[in-house]
């Protein structure tokens, strides 16, 4: 990052929390239920945070003081937030943790500073999470504990930062106290943007600061197939901005059109990427199909310098240069993904189609607001081209195919740049055939139960997405082993063989193949051997367990799901009664439908499994639709667990 706060010195300063704790009174000591929700284990009476910043050298750091005050009610309270865990990660520091137990009696325990230990909370992926985390001391129900730590973000100032206003217990008050930068140097207004939140206006207090505070914040709850926290959750969005009242639709048509200058002169062609963009396409019948054979081609010979993966080295990571056009990025058949973005934008060019780099909004932070003229929301980049008058969007950076970007940019607002008239548009939402889960197993069934065969899965769309991504950072052990701990946690004591993997890379569909053997698989009663069909669907729990419902339903894309499994029968064992799982039409939405037949030598028993869900692109839901919903994937669970019974045959 440059020093570029070295030329208005000195900014502002957050001043060290005194020694002395906020003082308890006598209601707070006496209180023995909770205020806000009548089931809670605990209350938070107190969440305040100053943030302001220091400069130390030409440096600027953002400094946050964390002070909470939390009342106990019952020993899960006692339980669950006795131990207190801080994260922090790279370029963030944790300092200054004090904290104190407060007895229903008023006597006081202090936390030892020898008592706060470091320790990895999470790592994985390249990404690394610490905590300073500690006890609180002499805790029993109905105590009060407090406590209180420095964040220092090195490198940072408090430009579009969210501040959470809820936590997962209930808050009597939340308090945010901000100085914002104030410097003839920076001539930009700290803004807030409140989503979800009603909080109080900000009030000027001493020193330069601005206060804002919300009361009884209710707690947070996780729930299966909840959107995205951002969009349910409390928060507030703090930025800086000029004084401006420009009409939206202006300011879009200036954005779009400052992202297309701020690329436009990196796109570079020259015979040798015309010729090999027309060679790519030439034997595709149609546009799509050549812009789909154009795209397969980008993805699979152009390397991103963000991945590591089998066949890459840090070695050739540190030999690519900076790309500082397309064709330097055609030459060394590398780059960033912003750069392979830019190359594909050229050689669709290449071919005649009309190509342009979009900017879209993200489903993690909720429904974009054309009204908010700012770019915050506009999180990530793809590549518009136009085939006859619709826009096809691609993303070459993901193992996604042609036509399809990630699940939270499908059904988005999303700015397609262009030096004349750029368009606010939505990007489509992939249908359930798109992302298909294709299961199938061979198996041989004996007569104590045990099961054992091959079994083949390919995976398309969004549902490759996630194990796609899973798989590159993983080596080809590590794969291997969580698909025999994925077999296991399902099958118990399963012996999972000869597992292998075909389209890690590319945008091919991934397909994993396995022998497996299970014993016990079919349960012997008797002369009889009760057998579930549904093989890739056994022992699956429940979707949804709650009677009822606090948010709305949102899934993160369409699916569907197409399994075919042969059950060859032991010797002496045949059908007894049996009857098909069934047909569960769900209204505009999917379908279910599973069938069962047999050989015409009565050995093998075929079933068949089809499913799909979120036609028509719908897969957000009010509160409302919860118990049908719940009905329907509860009936789709009944009928996976299907069972029917093979009779020993009398001698």
């Amino acid at each position: 990052m440059k020093n570029i706060f070295a030329a208005f010195l000195p900014l502002v300063a957050v001043t060290v929390c005194a020694d002395d704790w906020p003082p308890v009174n006598s209601a707070e000591l006496a209180m023995n239920l909770p205020k806000i929700d009548s089931e809670a284990d605990a209350e938070a009476l107190l969440w305040d945070v100053r943030v302001g910043h220091e400069v130390e050298g030409g440096w600027v750091r953002t400094e946050l003081s964390h002070y909470i005050r939390i009342k106990i009610f019952s020993e899960g309270g006692r339980d669950r937030l006795g131990t207190v865990d801080i994260p922090y990660i790279t370029n963030q520091t944790i300092s200054d943790i004090a904290g104190r137990t407060i007895r229903p009696n008023g006597s006081i325990v202090e936390l030892k500073k020898d008592s706060v230990y470091d320790h990895t909370l999470v790592k994985a992926g390249g990404i690394k999470v610490n905590a300073k985390s500690f006890a609180m001391p002499g805790l029993e129900i109905g105590s009060i504990i407090e406590y209180r730590w420095r964040e220092t973000l090195a490198d940072r100032i408090t430009n579009y930062f969210s501040f959470q206003f809820q936590r997962d217990i209930p808050v009597h008050t939340v308090r945010y106290h901000i100085k914002p930068i104030v410097n003839p140097a920076f001539p930009y207004g700290m803004r807030g943007r409140s989503v979800r939140l009603k909080s109080a206006p900000f009030t000027r207090e001493r020193n330069g600061f601005f206060m804002t505070s919300a009361a009884d914040v209710p707690a947070f709850r996780q729930e299966p197939d909840m959107p995205a926290e951002a969009t349910v959750r409390p928060w507030m969005l703090i930025y800086y901005a000029p004084d401006t009242n420009e009409p939206p639709a202006k300011y879009w048509q200036s954005v779009g059109k400052k992202i297309c200058q701020s690329y436009r002169d990196s796109i570079k062609l020259d015979a040798e990427m015309r010729s090999t963009a027309a060679d790519v396409a030439k034997s595709a019948e149609d546009d799509e199909g050549k812009l789909r054979k154009l795209f397969d081609y980008v993805t699979r010979e152009f390397k991103n310098t963000l991945y590591e993966s089998e066949d890459s080295s840090s070695d050739r990571h540190e030999r690519v240069k900076e790309n500082k056009n397309t064709l330097d990025t055609w030459k060394q058949k590398a780059g960033t993904g912003y750069d392979i973005t830019l190359l594909l934008i050229a050689l669709s060019e290449a071919l005649g189609y009309e190509a342009r780099l979009a900017r879209g909004s993200l489903r993690d932070l909720g429904p974009f607001d054309e009204k908010f003229t700012d770019t915050y929301f506009l999180r990530t980049y793809s590549v518009a081209v136009k085939v006859g008058d619709t826009w096809k969007f691609c993303d070459p950076t993901s193992p996604l195919p042609f036509g399809m970007l990630r699940w939270n940019e499908e059904g988005q607002a999303t700015l397609i740049s262009d030096p004349k008239q750029p368009q606010l548009v939505v990007t489509p939402v992939a249908p359930p055939q798109a992302s298909l889960a294709r299961r199938e197993g061979r198996f041989r069934l004996r007569g104590d139960g045990t099961l054992e065969g091959e079994v083949r899965v390919s995976y398309t769309g969004h549902s490759a997405y996630d194990r796609k991504l899973r798989y590159r950072r993983q080596t080809l052990a590590e794969r291997e082993e969580s698909v025999r701990e994925s077999v296991k946690n399902r099958f118990g004591g399963a012996d999972v063989a000869d597992i292998k993997f075909h389209g890690v890379p590319g945008t091919e569909a991934l397909e994993v193949t396995y022998r497996v053997k299970i014993p016990g698989y079919a349960q012997r009663t008797g002369r009889r051997l009760l057998l579930q069909c549904a093989y890739f669907n056994r022992n699956d729990p429940p979707r949804y367990t709650a009677s009822g419902r606090k948010h709305p339903l949102a899934y993160r894309n369409a699916w569907s799901e197409k399994d075919t499994v042969a059950y060859e029968l032991p010797k002496g064992y045949g059908l007894e009664n049996p009857t098909a799982p069934g047909v569960l039409r769900i209204t505009d939405l999917g379908e279910y439908d599973a069938r069962l037949a047999l050989s015409s030598d009565r050995r093998v028993l075929m079933y068949e499994r089809n499913f799909d869900f979120g036609r028509g692109g719908r897969l957000t839901f009010p509160v409302e639709a919860y118990p049908l919903l719940k009905q329907v994937f509860d009936q789709v669970r009944e009928l996976d667990d299907h069972t029917i019974a093979l009779r020993q045959e009398a001698n």
